[in-house]
C-alpha cells in the first residue's frame, strides 16, 4: 500500500494506491488480526449488555473549557476527568462551577459500540452540538464523541477488553491491544 504524488501543472493530488494483495482481500481495516481470538468479543458485549467496549484507554486528552458548556447545554452536568478504574470500567468525575476539563477517552482503533445508545435525543443533541460547524475538522475528536455520552448515559456498561478477559491481539500503530509494543506479524483472519 501506497501514496502516489500525480502533478500536473497547477493540479496537485494524491492518489492512493493498493496493493493487489489487499486489492483481493473483502476487507480491510488499519488494525490488524496477529492471532485467533480467544473469545468472540461481539458476544461478550451483547451478553454482559454493554453500551462500550474497548481496547485502549487512555488516548486523546480535551481541555478546552468549550466541551464543558457543551454537556451543560445537553446534559445539564458536565465531566470533568475520565479514568479507568480497578474494575475495567470507565467513571467519570463530575465537574464543579471553577473546574475545567481534562477528559481521556477511549483510543479509536478498536471498540464496539451500541449505536440505539448514541441515537439517543440527549446524547444527538450533545454530538451536534460537539460537531457544530467542524464537521470535517479534527477540533474535536471522534474520541471524544464515543466516550462521553457512552460514561455519561452509565459508565458500568463500559468495558476495557484484557480487564474482562478478552485478549485480541490487534496491531495498530506498532502497539499490541495498545498496550506494549509489537512487530506487525502479518495474518490472514479467517472469519
Amino acid at each position: 500500500m501506497g501514496w502516489q504524488q500525480i502533478s500536473s501543472h497547477r493540479l496537485h493530488f494524491s492518489i492512493f494506491t493498493i496493493s493487489q494483495e489487499l486489492f483481493d482481500t473483502q476487507y480491510y481495516c488499519s488494525a490488524m488480526a496477529t492471532k485467533s481470538f480467544n473469545v468472540d468479543p461481539m458476544k461478550v458485549f451483547i451478553e454482559n449488555d454493554l453500551n462500550l467496549m474497548f481496547d485502549h484507554f487512555p488516548c486523546g486528552l480535551t481541555r478546552m473549557n468549550e466541551i464543558k458548556l457543551k454537556m451543560m447545554d445537553a446534559y445539564g452536568t458536565s465531566i470533568c476527568r475520565v479514568s479507568l478504574n480497578l474494575n475495567g470500567t470507565l467513571e467519570a468525575d463530575i465537574c464543579g462551577p471553577d473546574t475545567n476539563p481534562s477528559i481521556r477517552q477511549v483510543y479509536g482503533f478498536h471498540h464496539i459500540t451500541r449505536l440505539d445508545m448514541y441515537r439517543n435525543e440527549t446524547h444527538q443533541k450533545f454530538l451536534k452540538s460537539m460537531v457544530s460547524d467542524y464537521k470535517f475538522s479534527r477540533r474535536w475528536d471522534d474520541q471524544l464523541a464515543v466516550t462521553v455520552p457512552a460514561v455519561i448515559e452509565d459508565s458500568s456498561k463500559t468495558w476495557d477488553h484484557r480487564a474482562h478477559g478478552v485478549h485480541l491481539g490487534l496491531h495498530h500503530n506498532t502497539m499490541i491491544d495498545g498496550k506494549e509494543r509489537g512487530d506487525l506479524v502479518r495474518s490472514k483472519f479467517i472469519i
